[in-house]
This record gives structure tokens, C-alpha cells and sequence, in this order.
């Protein structure tokens, strides 16, 4: 497990010149994340509108290469607005109605209000009532527009500099995370520093291994003690399938998995003891149990097995931990975008 977590940190560092070696490949813009958001500015539309206009926006960012989810840090958003600039009755059997929309889009720090850069365009939507114009419009809004790239290039630079001029404000608000023991905000915006920003991402890459290993061995502490509470409820086979729920989570790399190892040996030898008096009906049924509950330990087990198969996809994994355990939080960014639109 050592090894494990050497490797770890020698691929965090390391990367930078794998990414330097695969430049021809990747363009600046992939590594740089710029989240779709949909402000409640945005008056007198529908959810559905909404959902649409969301989606167009994600669509948008992935065809253009700023996609991707940034875990716990969405700190550089893109936000739309929308303005009716003409709306029709149009005669026929049914109605219908038109509309052309004067679509803003923003680019910038959502957390401290900057506005990078911004365009207009125009677009129209033909429907049955309003919401389905409306619809019509936005799916008229091409991800390749001219426009709408250069303003994401423009941002993508900006984004840059942010990390290259403030990456020891950066760093040192990882460190007052992870001393505060929010270790998932402070993976999270360790993890969100881009590769381009090469000596930024060089220092963030040096937190993440000891973050990432509070991370797992916290929440080994925990799940190996739900693990001891739900066996020790009955120790039998219902109550081994239960820990079992629980031990199958802990990471193999953490600092208590030889306590997993200890309560499956436990557990094993308890699950294969004497059965002779029990009757046969009952026997066999409970010996299909025992093989059933077995197989969940050997399941658990071959996770140390198998480290090797994910030695090198370390920070992939720390990507995947991050954003899983963002999943589960409650969404708190507060954005300062009320003069943008101004």
C-alpha cells in the first residue's frame, strides 16, 4: 500500500511532462472547465425553457472543449440572458407563434463577479404556444458559432492568468481547507487548477496525495465501524452481508484495511462453523447462505488484488473521487453576477 501511495504522488508530479509530451494532441481549451449556468435573473420562462437552455449551454461547452465536471470548485461559469425582441401571432390552423430572442452570453469568475467576455446573437423559434418558440429558438443557437468561440477563447486566456497571478492565494486556501478538515473542498479545488497552468497545477498536484489520504482513511474509520456494528448485531449470515454493504466501500489504499482483512478473516471463520446440528432442511439452505456470503468477501478481497491493474490511473481516480463525493453535497456557490447583465 505504500508503494501504492508513492506512486500516487510521483504520477501527480510527473504529469506535467506527460502532458508537456501529448500538447500535439490536446488543445489548451480541454484542460480549461467552464460550467453552464442558468441564473434566476432570467425572468418569465418556463422549467422546461430552462432545462433547454441549460442543456445548450453544456452542449455548447463540450463542442467547443471546455466541458467537464470541476468536483466542489465551479468557480468559471458561461450564463445566458435572453431578451424578446419581436413576438408574433402567426395565422393558420393551429396558431402559431414567433418569436425572436436576443441571446446574451457571459463568460467569467462567478465568485468574484469578473466578467471575461460576452456576444450577442439573434435567433428565431417558431411554435404552437410560446414555450415551444421558445424552444425552437434555442435549438437554433449552434455550438459552432463563430462568436460564441472566440468568446470562449477569450475567457480560456483569462482563466489562465486567474491561476497563474493568484496560485499562492490558491494554494494557501487549499491548506485552510484541509486544516479545517473540509478535506472535499480542498481536494476539490486542488483538483480544479488546469494543466496549462503549469506551475499552479504543479503546486496543487503535491496537496492532493495527503489530502486524498485523510479523505480515505476518514471515511475507512467510518465504514470500518458501521462494518463491526452491523456484524455484531447478529453474527450470522444477514448480518455479514450487511458489514458487507459497508467494508466493499473502503479503499485499498487506505490506512485501516488491515482491519477489513481482520473482521473478513473473523467473519469467515465464524460463517464456517460447526453446523451439525442443525437439520438438514435447514442446512442446506443456510450452506447456500454461507457460500453466498462468502463470495461478497472474496469480492472485497480481490479489490488488493487487483491494485496493480490501476497503479497508473492515479489521478484519474483522485478526478473520480473528487467528483463522486461532490455529487453527494449539497450545491453551495453563491455567484456575483447581478452587474453582467447591466
Amino acid at each position: 500500500m505504500k508503494k501504492l501511495l508513492n506512486i500516487f504522488v510521483f504520477a501527480c508530479i510527473i504529469s506535467i511532462t506527460q502532458v508537456n509530451a501529448q500538447r500535439n494532441n490536446l488543445s489548451d481549451s480541454e484542460r480549461v472547465k467552464i460550467v453552464p449556468y442558468v441564473p434566476q435573473q432570467i425572468e418569465n420562462i418556463s422549467l422546461i425553457v430552462r432545462n433547454n437552455l441549460q442543456s445548450k449551454l453544456a452542449q455548447i461547452v463540450t463542442r467547443n472543449g471546455f466541458a467537464g465536471s470541476t468536483g466542489f470548485t465551479n468557480r468559471f461559469i458561461i450564463v445566458p440572458n435572453i431578451s424578446v425582441l419581436t413576438k408574433e401571432v402567426v395565422a393558420g390552423a393551429p396558431t402559431r407563434i414567433a418569436l425572436t430572442l436576443d441571446v446574451a452570453l457571459f463568460v467569467g469568475d462567478g465568485i468574484d463577479g469578473t466578467k471575461y467576455s460576452s456576444t450577442n446573437i439573434t435567433v428565431q423559434g417558431v411554435g404552437i404556444n410560446e414555450t415551444k418558440a421558445y424552444i425552437s429558438a434555442i435549438k437554433n443557437i449552434k455550438a459552432n458559432n463563430k462568436e460564441i468561440t472566440n468568446v470562449l477563447e477569450d475567457a480560456k486566456s483569462r482563466i489562465i492568468d486567474y491561476y497563474d497571478n493568484n496560485c499562492n492565494f490558491i494554494i494557501a486556501d487549499i491548506e485552510k481547507y484541509e486544516d479545517a478538515r473540509e478535506l472535499d473542498k480542498a481536494l476539490g479545488m486542488a483538483m480544479s487548477v488546469p494543466t496549462v497552468s503549469k506551475s499552479c497545477y504543479k503546486k496543487a498536484a503535491r496537496k492532493v496525495k495527503p489530502i486524498f489520504e485523510k479523505i480515505i482513511n476518514t471515511d475507512c474509520k467510518e465504514l470500518m465501524k458501521n462494518a463491526q456494528i452491523a456484524w455484531n448485531k447478529g453474527e450470522d449470515y444477514d448480518a455479514a452481508n450487511e458489514a458487507a454493504v459497508f467494508l466493499r466501500k473502503i479503499d485499498p489504499a487506505s490506512s485501516c484495511y488491515s482491519d477489513l482483512e481482520r473482521l473478513v478473516s473473523d467473519i469467515k471463520k465464524e460463517l464456517r462453523k460447526d453446523e451439525n446440528e442443525i437439520k438438514d432442511e435447514i442446512k442446506e439452505n443456510k450452506e447456500y447462505k454461507r457460500k453466498q456470503a462468502e463470495k461478497e468477501w472474496d469480492f472485497i478481497l480481490q479489490k488488493q488484488r487487483d491494485l496493480t491493474a490501476y497503479e497508473l490511473k492515479e489521478i484519474e481516480a483522485y478526478k473520480q473521487v473528487n467528483i463522486e463525493r461532490a455529487k453527494n453535497q449539497k450545491k453551495t456557490d453563491i455567484y456575483n453576477i447581478k452587474e453582467w447583465f447591466r
